[in-house]
């Protein structure tokens, strides 16, 4: 697409994002933030739109401003992360601010992990994986949302987010929550988490060997264990 086209697409979007048509706004506020940085002329009418009636007009606009890493509006958005009514808008809110990444981001994210709504823990959650080392303060509380009962997708991302974080302190509260977890697939990833995490071959892969002998693997999982033992033997 030319510099043209994508001009003249952004003018359009942001015509629509005015429109009394609740339709026509969700589906430019859907496109700008697919456009990513190449929407940035359309920013003044998303920072309008932020502040919507429509609970996915929100949310889409507060994407495209994440996208576009626009930084003036940060008070703005942490207070859509910590008191916006829709939980998909505050899961959004965590998205943009990883995105743009000021300097309080880890402690917003540690404020915001105690979301009531799972949604918004599980973006919290994963945006200190994504931000890495960076969000090393961050570990205990990971830990104990790794901790809480029946957690299921969040244990998975919270498992990944310590690897990211290379926190070896999570070994043992991982243990215990793989060796309660129920699901095979959520087992797995804990399994996997923890294997990263250990030296040599501790409790992780002796897990993950031992369901690849009862055949509760799925082909992709084996594929991950291959991916993982040749990892281990190259460094």
């Amino acid at each position: 697409m030319s510099e043209k086209e994508i001009k003249k697409r952004v003018s359009e979007y942001i015509r629509r994002l005015k429109s009394d048509n609740l339709e026509e706004k969700r589906e430019a506020a859907w496109e700008l933030q697919n456009l990513e940085m190449k929407a940035k002329e359309a920013i003044p009418t998303l920072v309008e739109t932020i502040k919507d009636e429509d609970w996915a007009v929100r949310s889409m606009s507060v994407l495209a401003i994440g996208k576009v890493k626009y930084d003036k509006i940060n008070p703005e958005l942490t207070q859509i992360l910590l008191k916006d009514k829709s939980e998909e808008v505050r899961a959004s809110a965590v998205e943009a601010l990883v995105r743009i990444r000021p300097s309080d981001i880890n402690s917003l994210l540690i404020q915001a992990i105690r979301d009531e709504h799972k949604l918004v823990r599980e973006r919290v959650v994963w945006g200190l994986g994504v931000l890495g080392e960076k969000a090393k303060k961050a570990i205990p509380e990971i830990i104990e949302i790794l901790q809480m009962p029946d957690e299921g997708l969040l244990h998975s991302i919270a498992a990944w987010a310590l690897v990211e974080l290379s926190a070896d302190i999570a070994i043992e509260p991982l243990t215990e929550t793989m060796l309660l977890t129920e699901s095979d697939e959520i087992r797995f990833r804990l399994a996997l988490a923890l294997a990263y995490l250990e030296e040599g071959e501790g409790e992780g892969l002796k897990e993950i060997r031992k369901m690849k002998n009862q055949g509760r693997l799925s082909h992709l999982e084996e594929l991950q264990l291959e991916d993982f033992i040749s990892l281990k033997l190259y460094k």
